[in-house]
């Protein structure tokens, strides 16, 4: 099992929460064969909406993937997309700010919101349980190793 951080606008996360799936278009959409089944990603919300709304810089949803490939869905206003189905992970709303200084992937805690800039982001273990933790999100048991 692996880590991510999707970096996706609130709307986009909560719609796609509900309906059970993760979506990204453009360059960003390759990125989802990333993912694999079991993966679990953390979401980061830049803002409220897309390319609108209010800054937020919150980690806004938590998910586990449910399948083993991404496909292909039509009929959106920004083109084609590729999306993956998950599962809701119950969770909290946290701000950013707050963790950043505790997240080993981010090393320029200064300036913490350039480590989330990326599309997908593989964090390790200790840093996926520290944001499960400050969101309320059960994890399974240690790995090993």
């Amino acid at each position: 099992m692996k880590y991510w951080i999707s970096v996706i606008s609130k709307d986009h996360v909560l719609s796609g929460l509900a309906a059970g799936f993760t979506q990204a278009h453009g360059d960003k959409a390759a990125q989802l064969d990333l993912l694999g089944e079991g993966d679990l990603v953390f979401f980061y919300s830049p803002g409220t909406l897309f390319r609108h709304g209010e800054i937020l810089q919150a980690f806004t949803g938590v998910a586990r993937v449910t399948d083993n490939k991404a496909y292909e869905v039509k009929g959106s206003p920004n083109g084609p997309a590729l999306r993956r189905n998950v599962t809701a992970v119950p969770s909290a709303e946290v701000a950013a700010a707050a963790l950043a200084p505790a997240l080993e992937f981010i090393t320029d805690k200064a300036d913490w919101a350039t480590a989330l800039r990326r599309g997908l982001i593989e964090i390790g273990e200790a840093d996926a349980r520290r944001l499960a933790t400050a969101m309320g999100a059960a994890l399974p048991a240690r790995t090993a190793g």
